[in-house]
């Protein structure tokens, strides 16, 4: 279970969201809402399934720190991030 930070609420996602919330702290942490799953993991590229689009996160020693239903967190030196 992830950790709740102070300041951000957990909040439903109105019906039709494509993707949902992400927010980057840092060069360090992406965390997802809306994740549907993972698509395609190494040390060095994360891809996340959004539902009709993709989020590809580049960078080094990249790993996924929580998977749940709607969210992930990935943390590592994060480069990029891109939809596909």
């Amino acid at each position: 279970m992830a950790k709740k930070r102070p300041g951000t609420p957990r909040l439903p996602l109105p019906a039709g969201t494509v993707g949902g919330r992400i927010l980057l702290l840092g060069d360090r942490e992406v965390t997802v809402e809306g994740c549907r799953g993972v698509l395609g993991y190494e040390g060095g590229c994360v891809r996340l399934n959004l539902g009709e689009r993709q989020l590809k996160i580049t960078g080094q020693g990249l790993c996924v720190r929580t998977l749940e239903r709607n969210y992930c967190a990935v943390e590592g030196v994060v480069s990029t991030l891109s939809f596909e």
